[in-house]
């Protein structure tokens, strides 16, 4: 299959050879599988990805196609106008092989913005990859995020325990003493446990709605993606009290999802969780484990991850583009009238993209 196409995850020969191709790259990135997008898609937002082989080099550009017929503010008919947008995560697109990776970018994204006019895409959001030697070169507007942290795991256990700040090593030892353990869970059969302590850790941080998940997502999970998610647990006096979910990359492990009990905080049970997830992590070969950032830039919740990696600072950037200069500025002026309409006085918050959907 050389040169571009685009798969659509309801085709099953799509799927396939999408899996080929995920299974051929050395990274496999859990957020370029298939059944990784599978867990977002739905009737407005099905999943779709951009793909690219030609000698020596392929990619993947997983998304999903948002129709905006279910945008309150715009009245145009289903199935005529979309959106791209990445999933949750760190998405792409995604590069890899040993030919040259600026001519098959150049193509690719000529490729792509063709079939994005053909196809009435006004826009794409995108939530870049976030080791640099796997992510093709993109076009578009890209800003910084959030910092992220990664914790190197290629160094002896000793040296990684050393390199934590003295408050984590004085956690996890406390942690010991109170009698905490961990418990590996690769198969979600504590999901209840989790679900309790991720939603009563969210409603502590008043968290955006956007954060919480439905059963179903993990469920979906458990049936699609064996083999690529881990769950962890603190158990104290025999329940757990802090959890943690883990993706699953071929070299890299992520936190996705977790949370701890507000009344076992002086425990200090997600120390040690972290410190568990980084042996675990070792033991299977892979170097490194994102943490990712804070809610609100460097606040607290940084500061406490990067307490694990006091060097391991990586910069996370997102992107946009527009394919269609008219139809975009067609659909903030429709969000500006619906907002009037409706006794709102709306403006695009400055740096948000797509506008119309600030």
């Amino acid at each position: 299959m050389p040169g571009f196409r685009i798969f659509d995850l309801n085709s099953p020969s799509d799927v396939k050879t999408w899996l080929e191709m995920w299974n051929s790259w050395p990274e496999r990135e859990v957020f370029g599988h298939p059944e990784y997008l599978r867990l977002y898609d739905g009737k407005w937002s099905p999943g779709r990805c951009a793909a690219w082989q030609s000698e020596g080099v392929q990619v993947l550009h997983p998304f999903l196609l948002r129709d905006l017929a279910a945008e309150p503010f715009w009245s145009g008919p289903q199935d005529s106008l979309f959106d791209a947008t990445s999933a949750y995560g760190y998405a792409g697109p995604y590069v890899w092989g040993q030919g040259c990776r600026d001519s098959a970018a150049a193509r690719f994204w000529s490729e792509f913005q063709g079939w994005a006019r053909d196809h009435q895409v006004v826009s794409e959001f995108v939530r870049l990859g976030l080791f640099p030697g796997a992510r093709l070169r993109y076009p578009g507007e890209t800003w910084q995020a959030a910092k992220q942290i990664v914790r190197s795991l290629d160094i002896e256990e000793g040296t990684l325990w050393a390199d934590f700040d003295h408050k984590v090593r004085k956690n996890v030892n406390k942690a010991l003493r109170s009698g905490v353990s961990v418990e590996i869970d690769t198969v979600s059969a504590r999901l209840p446990d989790f679900l309790q302590i991720y939603n009563h850790t969210l409603s502590r941080r008043s968290a955006l709605d956007s954060y919480y998940f439905p059963s179903e997502f993990f469920l979906q999970l458990r049936q699609r993606m064996s083999g690529q998610f881990v769950y962890f647990h603190a158990i104290l006096d025999g329940k757990p009290v802090s959890t943690e979910l883990v993706l699953i990359s071929e070299r890299a492990v992520y936190s996705f999802l977790g949370g701890t009990l507000e009344g076992a905080f002086h425990c200090r049970p997600n120390d040690l969780l972290k410190f568990e997830i980084m042996k675990w992590a070792r033991q299977h070969g892979k170097s490194s484990f994102v943490l990712g950032g804070g809610y609100r830039g460097e606040d607290g919740i940084y500061r406490y991850k990067r307490a694990f990696a006091p060097r391991g600072q990586v910069t996370y950037f997102l992107g946009g583009q527009i394919f269609a200069g008219e139809l975009y500025a067609a659909l903030v002026g429709a969000r500006e009238r619906f907002a009037s309409e409706h006794g709102q006085d709306w403006r695009p918050s400055p740096g948000f993209f797509p506008a119309y959907r600030s």
